[in-house]
């Protein structure tokens, strides 16, 4: 295949191609504008383009030379290109003329492509022109068929007026001879129920249930008939109604009439029919409203009557005081109450009437027929002005007639509300009815309700009267505990409860004021133990046994008046248990100096016994009356007669009792075991003194309420009057003998009688006896046994010494401790269920 040297191009020619194709190459030639090519593979409009290889390669170069200016371009270049050569090599191998021809056959391709989708597409639109025309064609047709039909159908309607305009006018005389047959039938009713009324009021067929409802219905109907338009333009109406009306009005008052003489007797039936008819002429909430009204003006007509100042109060013509006359107070609210109950069962019965649940078959006039509880209205108005009258009373001057009756009133109270109280029984007996002739109704009112108003009218008086209880209560002991008065005791406390339960006996009857009652008695029994406890803090000037039995007393007296379980009583035996709790404070501070005497008189054993030197002083002592067992003998015999003797006997007292004497016993028995150098003479008084001191602590306490103490109290005497060699046998009897002390007692005892260096803990330690009995009292018996122990190691450490070498033997008292110590210790353990696992603390 030759290549051409020379090849046509077509430039863009709009109006002979609409379908033409631009572009823009890079500089070179060949990628120059191809325009549209049309079928045929003409190319309309061509210019001639030199593909010189020569010519082709310089353009070529002057293009790359600019690409070797540019600094980030020249790196894609070779430095050997040669742009002439490779365009020749590219012309002479055919690679652009294969390239024009498969331009030329794409572009006739395209072209035809284009002719078929515009030929498709104007072939689409004339189908669619001539669907268009069609559809108005079609829209036409429909038109005038539509007008055809509007025509026919005023046709139709002008046909069928004619007849309907005659049936219409016949339909209209139909109405007016209805109504003209409605009105005389309306006439007729009018007339036959006049008729009914006028010979209802001139019978005397009133009092008769069935009568009265039949009327109350003929007068409802012709006020119905009355209101109606049409008739009332009737003239024969027209002459009657004046007449209807006060025939009417004249019913009304009948019928309220026959209810107030049906409330007086008491008949259910009658006073039904009454509010029945009431109900049926609409209004028988207002005349509830009136009765109720009327009843509360009676009732309290007859409070005022019952409180009358005049006729129970008078003055006297020498004193400007008024006086009151209790029988004739009584006797009036007696008769107050009476008429009073009169007229609270009329508005029961009313009430009980107006809650009847009928029998389902006969037809109800009053169900929901009025919301108004007339009980409670009732009571809510008379109790307003009941406590405005009692008020009344309240606010008048001192001396004055209302102001007698009042304080008259509160300071019997109690008997004022066990009046009204029995009135509410009764009145409940009435308030409580079953079934009667069909009709079934529950209580119309509750107790607590009717409480409730009753004492809501008596509040100002209740109020008095509870402020006078406090007073009567309290100010015997305000008087009981003036500075220059002397310690109430049980007398005093005696009065005191007999006064608490006078006070709350009187209020026993209601239960309600007994609590209050009881709050007043608790507040003073909390006054007295608040005065009591002042004094406790400078119980100088007062004797504090006889405050300990005023307050025992009336504790003990104020759980008897109501027990532990009583509820009512609840607060005060609140205040009793305090009252007990504060006696046995005072019990301590009873006691408390009698223990500081004892412990005062046994810290002085150890001065009679020894002197500096370690000599007997018992009976060269020139002050015999000052020794410590006749101190403290005289002390607890006193403490017998003038404190124990005259207290009373309590549980709490026998306790303390027992306490103080045991104490005795057993710290006498732990001052005399530190005493030391006991020869037969000191041990001989030792023992005398503890005779004296049985004798005195029997006689405070029983013996047989001694219990360990008293035993170890007599083994210890016994100790005391035993030698080393009869202790050295160590036989069961010694042992169980020895077993009631406790066994650091026993070896701290035995050390006391040996000579030195075998010595006490306390000598060796140089202890005073009071740190040492401190020291014992807060130590386990072990660490005292361990103690005890210190002392054998240290003697033996003594005799084996250089100092002890001329020693011949070792002292008895070491040798039977050795052997005595960790029996006693066994024995102990084991009384004291103490695990005997561990070794014997004396070795």
């Amino acid at each position: 295949m030759t290549t051409p040297s020379k090849i046509q191009l077509g430039s863009r020619s709009p109006a002979k191609s609409p379908w033409s194709y631009a572009g823009s190459g890079l500089g070179s030639p060949l990628m120059s504008p191809i325009p549209g090519m049309l079928a045929g593979g003409e190319l309309p409009g061509m210019e001639t383009l030199d593909l010189n290889s020569e010519n082709v390669g310089n353009q070529l170069n002057t293009i790359l030379s600019s690409f070797k200016t540019d600094s980030s371009l020249k790196f894609f270049l070779s430095e050997d290109f040669d742009a002439v050569k490779h365009v020749g090599n590219a012309i002479g191998n055919g690679t652009v003329s294969r390239s024009l021809q498969e331009t030329e056959n794409a572009a006739n391709l395209v072209s035809a492509q284009v002719r078929e989708e515009v030929i498709r597409r104007q072939d689409a639109l004339l189908g669619e022109v001539e669907a268009v025309s069609a559809l108005e064609q079609q829209i036409e047709s429909l038109s005038d068929g539509l007008n055809k039909l509007a025509t026919t159908t005023d046709q139709l309607v002008d046909s069928l007026n004619d007849p309907f305009e005659k049936i219409q006018r016949s339909i209209h005389k139909m109405k007016n001879a209805a109504l003209a047959a409605d009105l005389l039938q309306q006439v007729v009713r009018f007339q036959t129920c006049s008729n009914k009324l006028q010979s209802f009021c001139n019978s005397n067929d009133s009092m008769d249930a069935d009568g009265l409802k039949s009327t109350a219905e003929a007068v409802r109907e012709l006020e119905e008939l009355a209101k109606t338009p049409p008739l009332d333009r009737v003239d024969i109406v027209a002459r009657e109604l004046p007449a209807i009306r006060k025939a009417s009005s004249e019913y009304k008052n009948k019928v309220t009439d026959t209810l107030r003489n049906a409330m007086a007797s008491g008949d259910p039936l009658i006073i039904a029919a009454a509010l029945q008819s009431l109900a049926l002429l609409g209004n028988l909430e207002e005349r509830l409203n009136v009765e109720v009204k009327n009843l509360v003006a009676q009732a309290q007509k007859a409070i005022i009557e019952g409180f009358d100042t005049k006729q129970v109060v008078q003055k006297t013509a020498q004193s400007t005081r008024a006086d009151i006359a209790p029988p004739e107070m009584w006797k009036r609210l007696d008769g107050a109450m009476e008429q009073l109950h009169d007229v609270i069962v009329q508005i029961i019965k009313l009430q009980f009437v107006l809650q009847w649940k009928q029998d389902p078959t006969v037809p109800s006039f009053l169900n929901n027929a009025t919301e108004l509880h007339v009980c409670r209205a009732f009571f809510k108005l008379f109790t307003k002005n009941f406590l405005d009258h009692i008020r009344s009373l309240n606010r008048a001057k001192s001396l004055t007639p209302g102001a007698v009756l009042f304080h008259a009133l509160c300071d019997d109270y109690p008997r004022l509300l066990q009046i009204f109280g029995s009135l509410c029984d009764r009145l409940m007996n009435t308030a409580t009815l079953s079934q009667l002739d069909g009709f079934v109704s529950g209580s119309v009112i509750t107790r607590d309700e009717l409480d409730g108003y009753f004492l809501d009218a008596l509040l100002p008086i209740e109020k008095q009267y509870l402020a006078l209880s406090l007073s009567r209560v309290t100010d015997p002991i305000i008087s009981l505990f003036r500075p220059d008065a002397p310690s109430p005791g049980t007398i005093a406390a005696n009065g005191l409860a007999r006064l608490f339960a006078a006070e709350l006996s009187s209020t026993m009857s209601d239960p309600k004021l007994f609590v209050n009652s009881s709050k007043n008695v608790a507040a003073a029994l909390y006054m007295y133990a608040g005065k009591a406890q002042e004094v406790l803090g400078d119980a100088k000037d007062k004797s504090v046994s006889d405050l300990y039995d005023g307050l025992y007393a009336l504790g003990a007296a104020a759980h008897t008046m109501f027990g532990l379980q009583i509820t009512n009583g609840k607060e005060v035996t609140e205040a009793a248990e305090v009252l007990t709790a504060l006696s046995e404070t005072f019990l301590e501070k009873l006691f408390l100096d009698i223990r500081t005497t004892v412990d005062s008189s046994l810290l002085k054993m150890k001065d009679d016994f020894m002197n500096e030197e370690g000599k007997a002083s018992a009976e060269s002592t020139t002050h015999m009356k000052e020794r410590y067992i006749l101190v403290l003998s005289e002390k607890l015999r006193r403490f017998k007669t003038e404190s124990l003797d005259r207290v009373v006997r309590s549980r709490a007292l026998s306790m303390s009792v027992h306490t103080l004497a045991r104490q005795t016993l057993s710290k006498f028995v732990l001052h005399a075991s530190l005493l030391w150098s006991l020869d037969l003479r000191r041990r001989t008084v030792l023992a005398a003194d503890m005779s004296e001191l049985e004798a005195v602590v029997v006689k405070v306490c029983a013996q047989k309420d001694l219990g360990e103490s008293y035993s170890a109290f007599r083994a210890f005497r016994k100790l005391v009057q035993m030698e080393i060699d009869e202790l050295a046998s160590i036989d069961d009897n010694l042992l169980e003998m020895l077993s009631e002390l406790k066994p650091s007692c026993v070896v701290i005892h035995i050390l006391g009688r040996a000579r030195a260096p075998l010595l006490q803990p306390h000598r060796r330690m140089q202890w005073s006896t009071k740190y040492m009995v401190e020291w014992i009292d807060s130590h386990s018996e072990e660490e005292a046994m361990e103690s005890a122990n210190e002392c054998l190691v240290a003697y033996e450490k003594f005799t084996e010494s250089d100092e002890s070498q001329n020693a011949v033997d070792m002292i008895p008292e070491y040798k039977l401790l050795k052997e005595l110590g960790p029996k006693l210790l066994q024995i102990y353990k084991r009384r004291a269920g103490l695990s005997s696992s561990k070794p014997a603390v004396v070795s």
